[in-house]
């Protein structure tokens, strides 16, 4: 029996890509790509250069609003999860429910954050923590556990391995 899946049935439970949840830009491979991206509509004040801001404003739920349209760098992406899914060393239950307990930790997160902030604003709010050296406020604490319970879920089963966030070594 071929258990192979093809991109949207496994994305369409995910899309985590095109949200700030895995990263909080892509790169613009091309001069055309960036082009593609305001001509299509894309906030020229979240685009750069070389990079795009995430949320990508064309995520449409969990799928793309632009999908046979989107740049070649978002073309050419696909996680660790999606690659094992579809070489056949995943079945696709085992795909689906990895993805299913990423998104559940992705709202427990979003649920923990304060008020009014999103994952990029806090993702900042917390480098500059660091780098201060101060610790992290108690009122921000249960979000922190869980942005780090997340993404060390996503090291361990969407990112390729060595380019994880918190596994990685500076």
């Amino acid at each position: 029996m071929d258990n192979r899946v093809e991109t949207g049935d496994l994305c369409l439970h995910c899309g985590m890509c095109c949200t700030d949840a895995m990263f909080g830009w892509i790169p613009l491979v091309s001069d055309a790509d960036r082009e593609l991206m305001l001509r299509r509509g894309y906030d020229p004040e979240r685009i750069g250069h070389d990079r795009f801001a995430l949320p990508c404003d064309f995520l449409r739920g969990k799928a793309c609003g632009i999908h046979p349209d989107r740049p070649a760098s978002c073309e050419a992406f696909r996680c660790e999860v999606l690659v094992a899914a579809q070489d056949g060393t995943m079945p696709l239950d085992d795909a689906l429910a990895t993805v299913r307990r990423a998104v559940a930790l992705l709202d427990g997160l979003r649920a923990a954050l304060p008020a009014g902030e999103t994952l990029s604003s806090m993702r900042k709010h917390w480098d500059q923590l660091d780098q201060s050296g101060m610790p992290t406020p108690p009122e921000q604490a249960q979000a922190r556990v869980a942005f780090y319970a997340f993404n060390l879920y996503l090291d361990r089963h969407f990112r390729p391995a060595g380019k994880g966030l918190v596994n990685r070594v500076e």
